[in-house]
């Protein structure tokens, strides 16, 4: 048993505890051994190391990780209806944005430990997960199987002893709203799931895995997994850390206007053969870079698609998933005309072989739409500033 004392902020104490995983390995006990709660044998305790260290409270590690983790600091001021402009203390870690609550302090020069004790996660922070890509929220339960199968598969067919253990992707369960499912791939490379619970505390939800009687809450799913990613759970008495996330399928890759590794000008050329405004095609290039083509009363309009995680960003507008987003246009516009003529999409264009001694007939130099002229997705919940920033 190591009897350890230790003054190290949170950031430091990682790296102190993937050094004693790194040198002791095996032998270091770093999970319960008996999932019911009851503490283990001298026995079961033979050739092992125990680490035996100061249980800090809640406050220290708060301030621990306010002292350790900042990367930005500073002062924030919010104007609401109806108010004056009140001021807020401010921090940044490499995964929140904490901010106090208003205070009537006027001096500037206040230092902002003094409201260590009134920050608060960003009320959205139940929403971090959307942009991870290890969230999958379409997938039904037999297809995320067989997913994850086909990725065991590809995955050792690259390379035969690759170690996959840990790799992890969670998806929306089937059978109860607002919980989860876990599902990562075990030691023998089988795949596992663990229901993620959720349950009410003063009004916010709070997770839990299923495995452990007295398992850790967390306020979200990113916190959770963020936790599991760095201290083991156990399953059937056997550790493991969540380590690699498994992507959501490409599942567009299968719709006819789904056309990867299309330049612009073999774009036009297939659009050129539908004569209706709104028809349209998607085109990947191989660094990862998306366009969406239509035809525009009479010539060619493009936009940029951009992937934030399982988030796909048009404009101002955001949707979970590609299809989605082609659906909503579908029955929205997408673009108005300055003759005010409103661009729905209309008729997918298939990847055809193209005949490239066809000329192109449209000017490529104005094919491009600046994100603000894209019509937006009206989202229940929005804000819009009262004026510019100045």
């Amino acid at each position: 048993i190591l009897y350890i004392e230790k003054h190290l902020g949170a950031s430091r104490q990682e790296e102190f505890a993937k050094l004693l995983e790194k040198h002791f390995k095996d032998k270091l006990l770093t999970a319960p051994l008996n999932d019911d709660g009851i503490l283990p044998s001298p026995v079961m305790l033979m050739n092992k190391i125990l680490i035996k260290d100061k249980k800090r409270t809640k406050d220290e590690l708060e301030q621990s990780h306010y002292n350790q983790d900042v990367v930005k600091s500073g002062e924030i001021y919010f104007e609401f209806h109806s108010s004056d402009w009140t001021k807020r203390m401010v921090f940044m870690t490499t995964d929140f944005l904490y901010y106090s609550y208003a205070t009537q302090d006027s001096d500037d020069t206040t230092s902002i430990a003094s409201f260590s004790h009134d920050f608060r996660e960003s009320p959205r922070i139940t929403e971090l997960h959307h942009t991870e890509a290890w969230y999958w929220g379409t997938v039904d339960p037999q297809a995320a199987i067989h997913y994850i199968t086909e990725y065991i598969r590809k995955m050792k067919s690259k390379e035969a002893t690759v170690k996959l253990t840990g790799d992890f992707a969670i998806r929306p369960s089937s059978q109860f709203t607002g919980e989860n499912v876990l599902l990562f791939i075990d030691t023998n490379n089988s795949i596992k799931k663990i229901k993620i619970k959720s349950k009410s505390e003063n009004g916010h939800p709070r997770y839990s895995i299923e495995e452990y009687l007295n398992a850790p809450t967390f306020d979200s799913l990113y916190t959770l997994v963020k936790h599991y990613q760095r201290i083991p759970f156990s399953v059937k008495g056997v550790p493991l850390i969540l380590r690699n996330p498994i992507e959501e399928p490409r599942n567009f890759e299968k719709e006819i206007w789904f056309h990867y590794d299309a330049s612009l000008e073999d774009s036009e050329r297939r659009l050129a053969g539908v004569k209706c405004d709104g028809a349209f095609l998607v085109r990947e290039q191989p660094d990862n870079n998306f366009r969406l083509v239509f035809r525009c009363a009479g010539t060619i309009k493009q936009c940029r698609l951009r992937q934030d995680g399982r988030l796909w960003i048009i404009g101002k507008s955001h949707f979970e998933g590609l299809t989605k987003l082609i659906e909503y246009y579908k029955k929205n516009p997408l673009y108005s005309t300055k003759n005010n003529q409103q661009i729905k999409l209309t008729e997918p264009v298939q990847q055809i072989p193209v005949d490239h001694t066809m000329p192109t007939y449209f000017p490529l130099d104005s094919s491009y739409i600046r994100p603000e002229d894209i019509k937006c997705q009206k989202p229940q919940d929005s804000y819009v500033a009262d004026s510019d920033y100045k």
